[in-house]
């Protein structure tokens, strides 16, 4: 955004601090208009195929990435031609816990068929690979849509849900991830990190040192999301590096720059001015007030609201 907008201000007249803040602030909101408008254009223009199935969440491959039963609890990596082996550095391996948690949600499997990569009904990739490209691991966050809320969570593995006599590869339903979900009551609550308008900081859960991870079905996943764990360790799961850093959705930013528009607009409005110049000295309003910051939050939620109702 601060490297956006020094380029856009390239062109604003440098006629006094006024004028220029002006220009720039006008050529910013001219900026994401258009491109809103471009968005709107392509997606109308989008050709449609009548009778076209609509598309549906489906892994990747159509044979898994690793294998175990519940009589031989030995885990198995699986190529993609069904040839099987024991994991090694370039497959990498399941961890235990997540073994045990799959385990003891689905008591009636007696197969089960662990996955790597999950592709959901907007063609993005969700991935949850131990050792991906030989590189090193990666466990994407997704946004978890729960009976009466939306939280992030990270997947950490995808699997079939199959039963004796309805394993049907057709049905989405049959199609599951296994996630470790963050701390709902820890937001604004995680020590040394302060919210902002783009990013929100949890806690991952543990219970006595131990993940707290849930089976929901692909069909919950509403999207893949930007987060990134506040410190690096080499294990997906360490109590005691739990902190997650949220990014707000990149649709969301260009309402914020719309908002903060709005109010320096009205806060440098002549009659705001003169108000002003009635209390103190200041000629130009603050960023950083308590006042103008809680008219940004008001101004970008009623942006976001009226985006959701369309």
């Amino acid at each position: 955004m601060k490297t956006e907008a020094k380029q856009i201000s390239r062109t604003a007249q440098q006629r006094g601090q006024v004028t220029f803040e002006s220009q720039t602030s006008e050529r910013v909101l001219e900026r994401q208009v258009l491109e809103t408008i471009g968005d709107v254009v392509d997606e109308l223009l989008k050709p449609t195929t009548k009778g076209s199935r609509e598309k549906k969440d489906e892994f990747s491959r159509h044979l898994p990435h690793f294998v175990f039963s519940r009589q031989d609890s030995t885990v198995l990596a699986m190529d993609r031609h069904g040839k099987t082996s024991l994991p090694n550095c370039k497959t990498g391996t399941i961890p235990s816990i997540i073994k045990k948690t799959l385990l003891q949600y689905e008591s009636s499997m007696s197969f089960f068929q662990v996955y790597n990569e999950a592709i959901l009904r907007d063609d993005s990739y969700i991935r949850a690979f131990p050792m991906y490209r030989n590189e090193s691991s990666f466990y994407d966050f997704v946004q978890i849509q729960w009976e009466e809320s939306s939280y992030p969570a990270r997947v950490v593995c995808f699997y079939k849900r199959s039963y004796h006599g309805s394993d049907s590869d057709d049905d989405g339903d049959n199609l599951c991830a296994l996630v470790h979900v963050v701390d709902e009551n820890s937001v604004g609550k995680v020590r040394g990190y302060s919210n902002t308008f783009l990013s929100t900081h949890y806690n991952l859960k543990y219970v006595r040192g131990q993940p707290t991870l849930h089976s929901v079905p692909l069909a919950s996943i509403d999207c893949a999301i930007l987060a990134f764990p506040h410190e690096s360790h080499a294990t997906l799961f360490n109590p005691n590096k739990r902190g997650v850093c949220v990014v707000q959705p990149r649709n969301e930013w260009a309402y914020l720059w719309v908002a903060w528009n709005d109010v320096l607009k009205e806060e440098n409005s002549p009659g705001a001015h003169q108000a002003r110049k009635r209390r103190d000295d200041r000629r130009y309003v603050s960023f950083n007030t308590r006042q103008v910051l809680q008219k940004v939050k008001n101004k970008l939620h009623e942006y976001l609201l009226i985006q959701h109702d369309e």
